[in-house]
């Protein structure tokens, strides 16, 4: 548990579903005033009035020097602080609504918090360049003393950067727009500012991605079992015993020890390789964590000990989920809108939608649209495909096919075609149009799932589209139907105001009643939310689920909208999450899941056909 103020430099370990956070991750520096302009920049900002931590701003924040947290629940963050001047520290008086023990500032006051400085980056190819720039420069820094650590420290705040003609660099949060260049002998030119490293080419960047440098400073993935306990010496005899051993010179990482030493409670890595079992730790002392530097062979960005330094954790069990399975369910899945920005809310959302998926043997992901922010993929070989999707959603119970569509992020500039053309290549991504239609059974029963495209749609800009909608709901040989959308039909969120959205109710809804659909699910708004008509039948459940990877922090905005459509609005959350729905033959319930593994809300329905 991260600290709060009053006791600054008391600081703890935290889990937080998988995502480890070690002691020194942050250092308080104290209570400063605030005002306009904004002592720490709102270009990095995180709201979050449900769950706010001291944690969730440090890894929102974590390749910046600063984050402050005001009022309870915003979290910003910066390269500086103190323009308006120091607070007294009883003026930073509000605690943080996710952990009531820590302290999230106060009224136009942040709490200051220095992050580690300790940064690497991790070289990952020769990138083509032109205009527009694939990686803006809006960032950019030229030097005739460039280097590759002067461009990291640069582009602290950044999640990538690139140089370019040996002067040039750029800092961004995405690349690959024109691909990757024919050879890596195209980034040719030595760096200005250190001959013996490359700074890419001519319109070519060397494109790196930045990486919190120790075990200490990064929520180390693929450890939902473990605690980091940290640096410790080792000797003859060993402090973890030996008899128990795993070494592998390959393929050593810290989910492979894991595996390894189950049953006991403690487990190190030392020299990159050597792993060992036990169940007490520590007699010869704890060292800094800087001696612990050896990377692990099996992945790179974890760490492995070091020469005669233990890297130690605690093995420790998962908390169970609070949704237990729905009795008598055939057939279960789930729906996950507007995922597809990188960062913590994607990664929080993501092991919470495994361990959902495994508990209740989850067959398939309902992909809602935003699948890669800001403006979809370039190609079906968009390094987005790789690092937005398959190493995020790593889990095995979500192995299984996920049934896409896109969202308006994903059409702009006509790129929504390159999903469906990357379905070729990838069988687990099912889109092989942008609208189509498929059976699933539950029990004697089937279930047809329509998908339908409505960023063309809405405005009746499709009307071939709309067509082949009405004759699938017509035709259907479903015992149940449930229509899969981006955007929604009603909303009290942001998105509800819109003209689209009145367009959807005009058009979709209809139909919608008219054959009796169950569901309509989809994201957009950036929230979850049940809705449904405050009509005798009910006909049609609204669920919205649109907080994968991004949230807008708000205030049921259009709930006026709402009721004048004579819609009630039973649910409306601004967390990060997910919905789970599981089926027999005649009920369904659908679970709201947040991204602590929460079920926040959760509702059956009965088939409206039978």
């Amino acid at each position: 548990m991260a600290v709060f103020h009053a006791c600054a430099h008391a600081l703890l370990m935290t889990v937080l579903w998988g995502h480890i956070l070690e002691a020194d991750a942050q250092r308080y520096v104290g209570c400063y005033k605030d005002s306009r302009p904004r002592d720490i920049p709102s270009t990095d900002k995180l709201t979050d009035s449900d769950a706010m931590t001291v944690e969730r701003c440090f890894y929102f924040c974590r390749n910046f020097q600063y984050f402050g947290i005001q009022a309870g629940y915003q979290c910003r963050c910066g390269t500086s602080y103190g323009y308006h001047g120091k607070a007294d520290e009883s003026e930073c008086d509000m605690t943080c609504p996710g952990d009531s023990k820590e302290n999230c500032g106060g009224d136009w006051r942040n709490a200051v918090y220095e992050t580690p400085r300790d940064l690497k980056e991790e070289y990952i190819g020769c990138y083509k360049d032109q205009y527009p720039r694939d990686i803006p420069s809006s960032g950019k820094l030229e030097s005739s003393k460039m280097y590759v650590q002067k461009c990291l420290d640069h582009c602290r705040g950044y999640r990538y950067f690139g140089l370019q003609d040996g002067e040039e660099c750029r800092c961004g949060n995405s690349y690959g727009y024109y691909g990757k260049a024919s050879s890596e002998s195209e980034c040719d030119h030595s760096c200005a500012g250190n001959s013996s490293q490359i700074c890419g080419g001519n319109w070519r960047n060397g494109v790196y991605e930045i990486k919190p440098k120790y075990a200490n400073a990064v929520f180390i993935k693929a450890t939902a079992y473990t605690e980091y306990k940290g640096c410790y010496k080792d000797q003859y005899p060993r402090d973890i015993p030996s008899d128990d051993k795993l070494e592998d010179t390959s393929g050593m990482d810290i989910q492979k020890c894991l595996y390894h030493c189950k049953g006991f409670r403690y487990f190190g890595i030392q020299k990159g390789y050597a792993c060992r079992c036990g169940n007490s730790y520590g007699t010869y002392g704890k060292t800094s964590d800087s001696e612990c530097d050896m990377s692990c062979p099996g992945e790179g960005s974890e760490i492995c000990g070091g020469d005669w330094r233990n890297v130690v954790y605690e093995i420790k069990s998962r908390p169970s989920s609070t949704s237990a399975p729905f009795t008598g369910a055939q057939l279960s899945y789930v729906a996950l809108g507007d995922w597809g920005k990188p960062g913590s809310s994607q990664e929080f959302v993501a092991a919470t939608l495994g361990k959902w998926a495994q508990d209740h043997s989850s067959q398939f992901t309902l992909a809602l649209g935003d699948n890669f922010y800001e403006i979809g993929v370039s190609g079906v070989d968009d390094p987005q495909f790789e690092n937005t999707w398959r190493k995020i959603y790593t889990h095995s119970a979500l192995q299984k096919t996920w049934y896409v569509i896109a969202g308006n992020h994903d059409h702009l500039f006509g790129r929504a075609k390159y999903q469906t053309m990357f379905a070729a290549k990838e069988p687990r991504w099912f889109m092989p149009r942008l609208y189509y239609s498929f059976y699933k059974n539950v029990g004697t029963k089937k279930v047809h799932f329509i998908m339908i495209d409505t960023d063309p749609l809405r405005g009746d800009g499709d009307r071939t589209q709309m067509a082949w909608f009405r004759a699938q709901l017509a035709a259907s040989l479903g015992d149940w139907i449930i229509v899969v959308g981006h955007h929604p039909v009603f909303s009290s969120g942001d998105h509800g105001k819109r003209s689209s959205t009145q367009w959807m109710y005009d058009n979709v809804r209809p139909l919608l009643e008219q054959y009796k659909v169950a569901l309509y699910i989809c994201g957009h708004d950036h929230d979850l939310e049940h809705l449904h008509k405050k009509s005798a039948s009910k006909i049609v459940d609204y669920v919205i689920s649109g907080s994968g990877s991004k949230t807008r922090n708000q205030n049921p905005t259009a709930l006026s909208d709402v009721k004048k459509w004579n819609v009630e609005s039973t649910m409306f959350s601004r967390f990060n999450g997910f919905v789970g729905l599981e089926m027999t033959e005649s009920a369904v319930k659908v679970s709201y899941i947040d991204q602590y593994g929460r079920e926040i809300y959760s509702f059956i329905k009965n088939n409206p056909k039978v």
